[in-house]
């Protein structure tokens, strides 16, 4: 059986990925586990970056992209936030009108049962 197994190392907090192939040792008869490493993860898009070929370095986007993409999502985060003061000052409004117009009613139905009394 094959999957994908993610360990973080606990000095630099960095998340690695690795393929785990699972076969049973017919001479031993055990289960051996045989991990083939594939990369670091990327700890903003979870992504795995894949291993660098040929003693290359290999860093997955650039850092001037993940600072963009940084950027957009900040903005987009600013966006939804100011949506969400909107939409509180809406419900505030609303629940001060429906307020009002429980007083309105409670004086109409006091009225209604005075007008019936007095009949």
């Amino acid at each position: 059986m094959s999957c994908i197994v993610y360990q973080t190392d606990r000095k630099t907090g960095n998340a690695h990925a690795y393929s785990s192939v699972s076969h049973r040792d017919p001479v031993t008869k055990k289960v051996k586990t045989v991990k083939t490493y594939l990369g670091r993860v990327d700890p903003v898009t979870n992504e795995i970056i894949p291993k660098a070929e040929n003693g290359k370095r290999n860093r997955g986007i650039s850092t001037k992209l993940r600072e963009s993409i940084t950027k957009e999502a900040q903005k987009k985060v600013d966006d939804l936030q100011a949506q969400v003061n909107d939409l509180q000052d809406q419900l505030k409004s609303a629940t001060a009108k429906i307020a009002k117009y429980q007083e309105a009613f409670e004086a109409f139905k006091k009225a209604m049962a005075d007008i019936s009394e007095q009949d």
